[in-house]
């Protein structure tokens, strides 16, 4: 099925960047996503930090499996609580509730969370496709 099929398209563009955390990329991206995920803006706020880092870091760690595990890792944590001025007891309540809703398992970030973004592109697309019985 082609995503024009009929007509039914809508395009709506998100003016957004990595760095400005108003209009950052991750916390429009996630907030999209509310219907699926549930999370307050709050963990929003902290997931999306974690995202931002995993992008930085892939720029240098190409095995996925120590990206994920330097990104839960403690230092790179404390980095985010504190970029974020989080307590580390309200951090660890947050990173909690990420677990408990299934965000994060393993110690890593579920897959579908975690936007195909290649860090020189200059935009992305996510598609709602919205199925009617």
């Amino acid at each position: 099925m082609k995503l024009s099929d009929n007509g039914n398209l809508n395009i709506a563009r998100v003016p957004t960047n990595l760095r400005d955390k108003r209009k950052n990329f991750f916390r429009i991206w996630l907030e999209l996503m509310r219907p699926m995920h549930k999370l307050t803006s709050k963990e929003i706020e902290v997931l999306a930090a974690f995202l931002q880092k995993r992008l930085e870091l892939s720029k240098s760690i190409i095995d996925s499996n120590l990206l994920d595990q330097t990104l839960l890792g403690t230092e790179i944590r404390k980095q985010i609580r504190e970029e974020l001025n989080l307590s580390a007891t309200h951090f660890h309540v947050i990173v909690t509730k990420l677990k408990k809703a299934g965000i994060i398992v393993n110690n890593r970030i579920d897959k579908k969370y975690i936007p195909n973004l290649k860090g020189d592109a200059t935009s992305y697309k996510l598609v709602f496709l919205f199925e009617f019985d």
